[in-house]
């Protein structure tokens, strides 16, 4: 038996970055829909970018290219998206000043749901940071229950996820939230 088998601490010593299963160049193909940075208020009492930052930025980055899809449209009405599932990989921090950008990927969707990863870039170290995936439902302000989402948007997230679909490489998914 080998040493890293026998020792827990090293089992976790791998190459982090390699657990996202994209190149940063691979991921950077995917326009950014958010380019920001670590600001004080960010921050934590641990000196980086605090858990529900990251989820934020995923989420402006998310709602930011559904908009340039028309979400508007489906806003208008009465109809907007509600995430029901997600998983964060965290794979470097972000500090204070650090720039970052953030990079939605549509993976698939069903008449009224959405599978997405967001992939959160370190520029300032030229590596990855995090990945976030999220499955959103399409929901009825109104009734605040499912519903099927507008024939715009439909057919605008159709064309978006065969446009990322044909990037080069293959996301790193979690099993359980789309099947």
């Amino acid at each position: 038996m080998s040493l890293a088998a026998s020792d827990p601490i090293a089992m976790l010593e791998v190459d982090l970055n390699r657990l996202s299963a994209l190149t940063l160049a691979e991921i950077t193909q995917i326009t950014p829909a958010l380019d920001s940075a670590v600001t004080d208020d960010l921050v934590d009492a641990n000196g980086h970018m605090s858990l529900p930052h990251y989820v934020t930025a995923a989420t402006r980055a998310g709602w930011a290219r559904k908009r340039r899809l028309g979400l508007d449209e489906a806003l208008e009405q009465g109809i907007t998206f509600f995430v029901t599932e997600q998983h964060a990989r965290y794979l470097g921090e972000l500090v204070r000043d650090d720039h970052f950008t953030a990079h939605p990927r549509f993976l698939a969707r069903s008449t009224r749901a959405l599978h997405t990863i967001t992939y959160i870039v370190d520029v300032t170290r030229q590596r990855l940071a995090c990945s976030i995936e999220s499955v959103s439902v399409s929901v009825s302000k109104e009734t605040r229950r499912s519903v099927d989402m507008t024939q715009t948007l439909a057919d605008n997230l159709d064309a978006a996820i065969r446009h990322d679909a044909a990037l080069p490489g293959s996301p790193s998914l979690c099993l359980g939230l789309w099947r």
